[in-house]
């Protein structure tokens, strides 16, 4: 018999059946072939399968928690990195909770079921994770993978984080320090001879210029200024 991480292992699969609240005739099946330890909960290498949407969860498990591998949604999104999820507590008849990338990570985004067989990302998210977000990294097409809302965001690069602060509606922001990258868009009027702004440089509330910062123009100028969620005084 093998060891992993100072259990004996050996080699099953077998299915989970979920149900969903107090309706038991709304379940969701996921089918495990790998390592188990011998509390028959998956402990080593391992794949698990969900029957209804062909999730795949593939890789490192520790006492029925994925923790490490590739986490792939055909045919929208493939996550690799280190994941986290609420433990199994009940061998082969348990709830089976999602899990989230938590440390190092990348998301990748594919706007066609062609795209992701060809593995050919139209944008991904990557860095240090926290719970399923990213608190330091980079964002590639913000816009086109729908991280933001905002339209023509290229790219956000998070660097360090500098501090909370609340908004007018009492929510909490995590301050970071980071880049924020902009197209130039066609058919949108700017106000400003230095035409559309083209990068951000300074404090940011996820994907707004937010605090300290300076943007710069299409014509290569740049103004410094405090903001306001996207929006401020010119300084």
């Amino acid at each position: 018999m093998e060891e992993y991480k100072g259990k004996k292992v050996h080699l099953d699969k077998f299915k989970w059946e979920e149900s969903h609240g107090n309706d038991s005739s709304i379940k969701k099946f996921f089918y495990y072939e790998g390592y188990v330890s011998d509390e028959d909960v998956p402990h080593g290498t391992g794949k698990m399968t969900e029957e209804s949407r062909d999730y795949v969860r593939e890789g490192e498990w520790e006492n029925g928690e994925f923790v490490k591998g590739t986490y792939s949604t055909p045919y929208t999104q493939r996550y690799l990195g280190s994941f986290r999820s609420s433990a199994l507590a009940i061998s082969k008849s348990q709830t089976f909770q999602d899990s989230e990338l938590h440390g190092d990570g990348e998301e990748y985004h594919y706007d066609s079921k062609e795209n992701y067989i060809n593995n050919k990302p139209s944008g991904y998210v990557k860095g240090l994770f926290n719970h399923g977000s990213l608190i330091e990294g980079e964002i590639l097409n913000a816009s086109l993978i729908n991280y933001t809302e905002e339209k023509g965001v290229k790219k956000i690069i998070y660097n360090k984080r500098v501090g909370d602060s609340k908004t007018k509606d009492g929510l909490n922001n995590q301050m970071r320090e980071g880049k924020i990258f902009y197209e130039v868009l066609p058919n949108i009027d700017s106000n400003r001879p230095e035409g559309q702004a083209i990068e951000y440089e300074g404090e940011i509330d996820f994907d707004l210029p937010h605090g300290k910062g300076t943007m710069t123009f299409e014509d290569g100028s740049k103004r410094s200024a405090i903001w306001n969620q996207g929006e401020t005084e010119w300084t």
